[in-house]
């Protein structure tokens, strides 16, 4: 996500799969330009929220059975310095898991 945030700010560009990487997080980076914060933490937590969103879309098996609260997809970013997987509050294809969104995990 690193490379895509300065790819869109500083005109940066990479060696081979790492360009087309940052390609494919750019749309996330631009829908949160101008948002107050960090800008690489904000963008991180918008590729969440983009990839919950098409993963519970991708398929009529994963909807229907988030629909029928059989899955629930959530999203979280993993932090390497702690190993832990913090979710993203609000994120998921379901629906009261709010209490769940707010906790941690090893």
């Amino acid at each position: 996500m690193g490379a895509a945030v300065k790819m869109h700010k500083d005109n940066a560009s990479y060696p081979g799969n790492i360009q087309m990487l940052a390609k494919i997080l750019t749309p996330s980076v631009r829908k949160v330009l101008g948002q107050k914060g960090n800008l690489l933490d904000i963008a991180i937590r918008q590729n969440v929220i983009d990839n919950v969103k098409k993963l519970s879309l991708s398929s009529t098996i994963l909807s229907e059975a988030v629909e029928q609260k059989k899955l629930m997809i959530v999203g979280g970013v993993y932090k390497l310095a702690s190993g832990k997987v913090e979710l993203v509050k609000g994120v998921s294809a379901a629906t009261k898991i709010d209490h769940f969104m707010s906790t941690t995990t090893k």
